[in-house]
């Protein structure tokens, strides 16, 4: 049994105005730039799932699929799409750079910006085993013309059966010092492929107890809807039509998600437009020198398997294990 939210628009409305993200990084519409540069992958397999990384677009996840139907369910519609890191701070008017009609916030992202330009990638490298992979870039401004943060990412990943883990750390050199306060910070964004845009996540009074899911009306209304909710399990995942599904989990940021779904629902690929959205949001005040790491796992399979994977890292978190010690016992 599931439970079916709808939320009401008003509501949502309210909540997008108080919050410190106040214009979604986003393209609805198929007219924008889309990436047209040259790709070079690089794939973590195994005999359960592979993983694909475009270092052409900042080392940011383009694919992820389990090798007996070799469904990618990531979407790469343009360079904002992807399984990437995504930073805020001021100023509102960052380098006089506009995305959507509307100037724009101080918002590095990792695979590149809203022009077509992807990030700098300054070294990379797979682990003897080839399971892992290391990365460092400079990100690009997202709303900017190929304008470079004063920043890099570190990147790992790690495939681990139908599990990937990816630590991600901000080193922050930015020239201008001033303290902007607290914003949004997607930890990290997630971009599905149209098929999968049932939107699941546990909203209850019995966590981690294997209780009844709650199944929200994703959409987009000016906003994503839901938009910014609390879950009291730290995941989210979209499901097709059938259950397969893509999960996110994200213990760092207490329950607190921005998701939604863009376009028409149950068909599309990577290259289309109908795309799920799920963020895990940390409500941080990123300062000019500041370093911050981060872990998320995203799992891949049927929804009540993916959720026991989550209880499984869940329990062991609870254990006093980080996620980086739970991939590399």
């Amino acid at each position: 049994m599931i439970i079916y939210v709808l939320f009401i628009s008003i509501a949502l409305l309210a909540s997008v105005l108080s919050s410190p993200i106040k214009f979604p990084r986003f393209r609805e519409s198929s007219n924008g730039t889309t990436y047209s540069g040259t790709s070079t992958l690089v794939t973590l397999k195994n005999d359960i799932a592979e993983v694909t990384i475009d270092i052409g677009r900042g080392c940011s996840i383009i694919g992820f699929a389990d090798t007996s139907s070799n469904t990618n369910v990531i979407n790469s519609y343009d360079l904002g799409r992807e399984v990437q890191a995504s930073f805020y701070s001021g100023p509102s008017n960052y380098d006089n750079c506009v995305w959507s009609g509307q100037p724009w916030t101080w918002n590095p992202i990792g695979a590149g910006d809203c022009h077509g330009n992807p990030s700098t990638v300054l070294s990379q490298s797979v682990s003897d085993d080839g399971f892992s992979l290391t990365c460092e870039i400079i990100p690009k401004q997202w709303a900017c013309d190929n304008v470079d943060c004063e920043c890099t990412f570190a990147i790992t990943y790690t495939l681990q059966e139908n599990m990937v883990h990816s630590q991600i750390t901000l080193n922050n050199q930015r020239s201008d010092k001033i303290d902007y306060g607290v914003f949004d910070q997607e930890v990290p964004a997630v971009y599905v492929n149209g098929f999968l845009y049932r939107l699941f996540a546990y909203v209850g009074d019995n966590p981690w107890q294997g209780d009844t899911l709650t199944e929200f009306d994703a959409g987009f209304d000016t906003f994503w809807v839901p938009g910014k909710v609390n879950v009291d399990e730290t995941w989210m995942a979209f499901a097709s039509q059938t259950d397969y599904s893509l999960g996110v989990y994200q213990s760092s940021t207490n329950g607190l998600f921005l998701a939604g779904f863009s376009g028409k629902k149950g068909s599309g690929g990577p290259s289309d437009a109908p795309t799920g959205y799920i963020a895990p949001i940390a409500e941080l005040d990123v300062t000019a020198d500041m370093v911050y790491s981060y872990d998320y796992v995203l799992a891949i399979g049927n929804l009540p398997d993916i959720r026991n994977i989550f209880y499984n890292l869940h329990n062991q978190e609870q254990e006093g294990k980080s996620l980086h010690e739970i991939f590399n016992q």
